[in-house]
């Protein structure tokens, strides 16, 4: 806990010989309870509101999660852009489509159609894998590398 490694390296409270005890609520806060020979000293800290952690915990509108899942893909793109080391005037050169129209993609602004994701896929290395699952449902995604596992059983 941060708290008691702060004390235990604060000189003045070593040098007082002071005891401590921390107590966490997470709807509360932290109490800290100092305690000496001679007295007992108790701070609270009282837990604020956290807007950012309330909006995050909103669900999202249709608005914000269409904005929310074109962030995802393009991040993704350029993530394999970095790994196979491609710039973005090569992967317009790679997709047959001007620079500008790469730019604005990567900028999240643009409508990403199926048909530039899959163009954009091919261009860095990539399949395109979509799919649709019950509302409150999780996806996971779990990708292997089949001549890698034909790799291992040569092996073994």
């Amino acid at each position: 806990m941060e708290v008691s490694a702060i004390l235990r390296t604060c000189p003045l409270a070593n040098w007082l010989n002071f005891k401590f005890h921390i107590k966490v609520k997470r709807s509360i806060g932290v109490t800290l309870t100092l305690i000496h020979e001679s007295a007992t000293m108790k701070v609270i800290t009282r837990k604020k509101s956290n807007t950012l952690a309330e909006a995050f915990a909103k669900p999202l509108s249709l608005e914000e999660e269409v904005e929310f899942r074109k962030l995802i893909v393009v991040e993704e793109l350029l993530q394999f852009m970095k790994r196979e080391g491609i710039n973005r005037s090569e992967l317009a050169d790679r997709m047959g489509v001007p620079p500008s129209r790469v730019t604005k993609m990567l900028s999240g602004d643009s409508n990403l159609t199926i048909d530039t994701l899959v163009r954009a896929g091919r261009a860095v290395g990539a399949d395109l894998h979509q799919t649709f699952a019950p509302v409150g449902n999780k996806v996971r995604w779990t990708s292997y590398d089949p001549k890698a596992k034909k790799a291992a059983e040569r092996k073994a």
